[in-house]
């Protein structure tokens, strides 16, 4: 593809990657989102979609993200969870579209914090998918609501992406006699294949700093809405802090 310049920003390319890499990227502090993006805001329902989609293999929708030319301030957290100080330059690219589904992935699909039990993790990152025919045809994702340990029938999404975690959901079910234990255990494998297997588009920009992520920004979200005045001297002015 050949390079183009527009403005100050040098270079677009679209690559393939798996759900799981991206999702490691945030998890090593490599993406981040800058200070003037807005905050997640999606509510159960749009959640529990967009992880059926991902199951089924819809696509969801590309993600933009800015290898910047210089260092742009940006949120020290990923769907409530702090991320690790990535000061070595050039490490960092910065999500400019795709907030809202990468937190729920992430939020969703990383085991659960270190020293945080049940009762006090955020309950919208507690979604487990119901194995077995859905009662009534819908989706089968669900947000577990109570701080105690769900129904064995209950896939926790947050195991299908580490071996040792899926291994030890396998485990409980097989103690179950009273379910059709080799039916569910097939189930949560394929769910699990298919989560590990699943690609997402993603746009890479290279060059420019803030007033270009900016730009950017308000050009591709929702609504078209241009940011503040107020937004764009935060950024700026947190650069230097």
């Amino acid at each position: 593809m050949a390079v183009v310049k527009v403005g100050n920003v040098v270079g677009t390319t679209v690559e393939g990657r798996s759900l799981e890499e991206v999702l490691g990227w945030i998890d090593r502090g490599e993406l981040r989102v800058p200070a003037f993006g807005r905050g997640f805001v999606w509510g159960t329902e749009e959640r529990l979609a967009l992880f059926e989609s991902v199951e089924r293999n819809h696509p969801i929708g590309s993600i933009i993200v800015l290898d910047a030319a210089e260092e742009i301030p940006s949120v020290g957290e990923f769907a409530g969870r702090p991320l690790p100080d990535v000061s070595e330059e050039g490490a960092v690219s910065y999500l400019l579209d795709g907030h809202q589904r990468l937190a729920t992935l992430y939020g969703g699909l990383q085991p659960q914090a270190r020293g945080r039990t049940g009762n006090d993790e955020d309950p919208r990152w507690r979604v487990h998918r119901r194995l077995g025919e859905p009662e009534d045809g819908g989706n089968p994702y669900l947000q577990w609501e109570d701080g105690d340990v769900a129904p064995p029938h209950l896939l926790p999404m947050r195991s299908v992406l580490r071996t040792m975690d899926f291994l030890a959901f396998v485990r409980g079910l097989e103690d179950q006699g009273e379910l059709p234990v080799p039916e569910f255990v097939a189930e949560a494998e394929e769910v699990a294949r298919r989560f590990k297997s699943y690609r997402l588009p993603v746009v890479r920009m290279r060059g420019g700093g803030v007033d270009q992520a900016s730009l950017v920004f308000q050009h591709i979200n929702r609504g078209g809405r241009h940011l503040s005045a107020e937004e764009i001297r935060v950024a700026r002015e947190s650069r230097g802090s």
